[in-house]
């Protein structure tokens, strides 16, 4: 049994069935991120393993130990929301040690504890501050670090980082990560962004309907997604219904019978041969492109059918508007769903 277990976990609100039969393994020591649109259910799972909900079927395990019924403050589980839900009225070191004064430990422990955990998370200088004086990516720092300091057999995270802007979410983003390495801290994090996801996970699973739909590395599921809403969430694939693919391809030998559709990722498109295997798509069209920093997405077109192929941000690469050029493609990098 893994360090966390889920098993067979149901969730109803009122008429609507929000968690399916979920299955969930957690290996200690882990980061696992459940990833997922708005409404899959991730963060209602994430507050059953917590003990926030109580599920209406299923099971929980905890290193070994069943608990299904065990109320929140007895799980030994710490979790992180969103809003930082900092004290006021409390400075940052009050906030900080604030589950070790509920746990009555003496004074000096309580110190050391603290100043140990202030120095991780590069905030010693501001333990006298108040969560008014601190920036929002300080104040989810001391929100972290309160989670971490009673040392929860698991620490959950509910989209900790959504409310920052882009350039510090980032930064916390990579600090997370080192964080949880350095700890060895098992870690359960919520997003919907899949970027952030790929990031810090060890393992991700993805949700859609209230199920988990396909579990993996990072590396399994950018390169080999099980369907077309996993290949649409995790990267920007390019997803094909075999019958509209098949016509503009030089070759479609290599379409099986049994294939609905193709997905193709944008960065294998190639505007030159690469092999004497390539499939070719002749004549598309190209009708513009995105920007993405050091990536530009320019897209074709060829009897309605939409392609987006990545090239790096060259401006000699880059298609005249409306010209017509040959895309080519190893078959070796279409993925069959």
């Amino acid at each position: 049994m893994s360090f966390l277990q889920v098993e067979k976990l149901e969730m109803w609100f009122g008429k609507q069935q929000v968690l399916k039969n979920v299955d969930l393994s957690v290996e200690q020591g882990k980061l696992v991120t459940l990833l997922g649109p708005s409404g899959c259910g991730k963060s209602t799972l994430l507050r059953l393993i917590s003990g926030l909900e109580t599920a209406n079927g299923g099971n929980l395990y905890l290193d070994g130990k069943d608990i299904s019924k065990q109320s929140a403050q007895n799980r030994d589980i710490s979790m992180v929301f969103q809003s930082y839900a900092l004290f006021p009225n409390m400075t940052v070191y009050d906030n900080i040690s604030y589950g070790l004064r509920v746990q009555k430990l003496d004074k000096k422990t309580i110190h050391q504890k603290v100043m140990t955990m202030l120095s991780l998370i590069h905030l010693e200088e501001k333990s006298a501050a108040f969560p008014s004086d601190l920036s929002g990516g300080q104040q989810q720092r001391v929100s972290l670090a309160r989670a971490l300091i009673v040392e929860p057999k698991v620490l959950l995270l509910d989209e900790p980082l959504s409310a920052l802007d882009a350039q510090i979410r980032k930064e916390l983003q990579l600090e997370l990560r080192t964080l949880q390495q350095e700890l060895g801290m098992t870690m359960i994090f919520v997003t919907h962004d899949q970027e952030e996801a790929m990031l810090i996970s060890d393992t991700i699973h993805v949700m859609h309907d209230g199920e988990i739909v396909q579990s993996g590395t990072p590396e399994e599921l950018y390169s080999y997604p099980k369907n077309d809403f996993v290949a649409s969430f995790i990267g920007h694939y390019n997803c094909f219904e075999k019958e509209k693919i098949a016509p503009i391809l030089s070759d479609s030998r290599y379409l099986h019978t049994d294939v609905k559709k193709v997905a193709i990722r944008p960065e294998v498109i190639k505007l030159e041969p690469q092999n004497e295997t390539d499939c070719i798509i002749r004549s598309c069209q190209y009708l513009r492109r995105d920007v993405l920093g050091n990536i530009v997405r320019c897209h074709y077109q060829i009897n309605g059918v939409d392609i987006a192929v990545d090239l790096l941000n060259n401006v000699e690469t880059i298609p005249k508007k409306n010209e017509f050029v040959d895309l080519y493609v190893n078959p070796k990098d279409f993925i069959l769903l």
